[in-house]
């Protein structure tokens, strides 16, 4: 088949929903499909290369990695099963952290991931989620994901280019990203949040009094300072409970990655022994009975590793510029919404 327009992906999302059979057969869709299988599997040959682990983890869950509380910006899906209330699984990161204690290596994850917020332009119920735990630090993982973005950006336009090519600045985006002297900036939250001084709506207020960048204040940074840019160092109470903190500092060792519609990647340093887990569930308000497991193991095999996630859609956004990420979903799903397919 000739490539042409028909291929390209585009901002179209309702349109595909409203004639879901139809869309079975379309060279719009199986372009979609083939970007998601390109990601996949470079994404287990990148990994496999590193000498990690793919885990295979459960669709449940009894400890959410992103609980309601201040550090947080979602909830996890509670379900029932035979009158049981359980969570779908709304990270891998709590297995991989798991892995990792007799791996020693690394561990990794691709495959859904679920939180209970409405789907908009830039957020999705169930979602494509690249996730990875290594033994080592917040450096350490800053640069594995630095090569895995580029290594699936190459993988992709090697293998689907002439899928692609018609996509406006498309070959632009890939050969800047791919070319030697591309370099990824850093700025700290402190820098961050002083740079956004003065911008209405940039800066969310926590519960805990602390500050989230939002996608306005993203957008802002991106235009000031270029795409993919590590935000790093948070305030600790505007990050999970699990993120490490400098004691020195009591900023948090994690980061997160700005590209295309803001923050693709986040990436952070693990709490390496119980004490400083406890400090920080205290500190977040939650319980420590609802994460006895992961204390116990903090206790009782203390191990410093470091992990990310990447929500593969995002990622597409910013490869085919794509403004609603409901637009690079293989099937449309609605916070309650089972799927009619």
């Amino acid at each position: 088949m000739e490539k042409g327009k028909d291929d390209m992906i585009k901002d179209n999302w309702k349109e595909r929903y409203a004639n879901q059979v139809n869309e079975s057969v379309s060279s719009e869709f199986f372009t979609l499909v083939k970007l998601h299988n390109e990601i996949a599997k470079a994404t287990f040959m990148f990994f496999a290369d590193k000498g990690m682990q793919y885990v295979p983890v459960p669709a449940t869950t009894g400890a959410a990695s992103s609980p309601m509380e201040p550090g947080s910006d979602s909830e996890p899906v509670v379900i029932q099963v035979k009158n049981r209330s359980t969570k779908l699984t709304d990270s891998a990161q709590f297995h991989l952290e798991y892995t990792c204690r007799s791996s020693k290596v690394g561990s990794f994850f691709y495959g859904h991931s679920f939180r209970d917020e409405e789907p908009d332009d830039r957020h999705l119920a169930q979602f494509n989620h690249a996730e990875a735990e290594i033994v080592g630090t917040l450096e350490d993982v800053k640069r594995l994901v630095e090569q895995y973005v580029k290594y699936i950006t190459k993988f992709i336009w090697r293998n689907l280019k002439d899928d692609l090519n018609d996509i406006p600045g498309i070959e632009n985006r890939v050969h800047s990203l791919l070319s030697k002297e591309f370099v990824f900036q850093s700025i700290s939250y402190k820098e961050a949040c002083k740079t956004l001084e003065g911008y209405s709506n940039a800066l969310k207020r926590c519960e805990s009094g602390s500050f989230r960048i939002s996608p306005k204040g993203e957008k802002i940074l991106m235009e000031k300072l270029g795409e993919f840019i590590w935000i790093e160092c948070w305030d600790r109470m505007a990050v999970p409970f699990y993120q490490a903190f400098n004691p020195q500092s009591g900023f948090a060792l994690n980061a997160d990655l700005l590209f295309g519609i803001g923050e693709v990647v986040g990436a952070g340093q693990r709490h390496f022994e119980a004490n400083s887990l406890l400090c920080a569930l205290d500190e977040h308000g939650l319980s420590v009975d609802d994460y006895k497991w992961y204390v116990d193991m903090k206790r009782q095999y203390p191990l410093q590793t470091s992990g990310f996630g990447m929500g593969v859609e995002r990622y597409l956004m910013w490869l085919l510029n794509i403004q609603d990420i409901r637009s690079v979903e293989v099937f449309t799903r609605n916070r309650f919404q089972i799927g009619e397919i």
